[in-house]
């Protein structure tokens, strides 16, 4: 495997983040891991981001096979990689916290 991720960041989202979404997503760096990294997710996303990002982490495959665009290059980019349906494990609230984790200026610290 690549550097450890871990987390300096004590935050609830930074937990949620490491706990459901680190072993498939990186923060800090441009690397893709399993999945696309999470540097700059706000800026990438459909807008409004945080809302968008909501309804994707919730149901990924509902968005897609709504016809969504954003999601249909995300499948076509990563062939083999299935993101987890979040709904009924995490919360819209939880979600939030995730998303803010994120997109905050000093993001989560990867430790050597």
């Amino acid at each position: 495997m690549d550097k450890p991720r871990e987390y300096t960041d004590k935050s609830n989202g930074a937990t949620l983040f490491k706990k459901n979404c680190a072993v498939c997503h990186a923060t800090i760096d441009d690397q893709n891991y399993n999945g696309p990294t999470m540097k700059g997710i706000a800026d990438r996303l459909p807008k409004p981001s945080q809302e968008y990002f909501i309804k994707y982490t919730l149901n990924n495959e509902k968005v897609f096979l709504s016809g969504d665009a954003y999601a249909a290059m995300l499948r076509g980019k990563y062939k083999d990689q299935r993101m987890t349906v979040f709904e009924g494990v995490l919360t819209e609230q939880d979600i939030i916290e995730i998303y803010k984790f994120l997109t905050k200026p000093a993001q989560a610290q990867a430790v050597p």
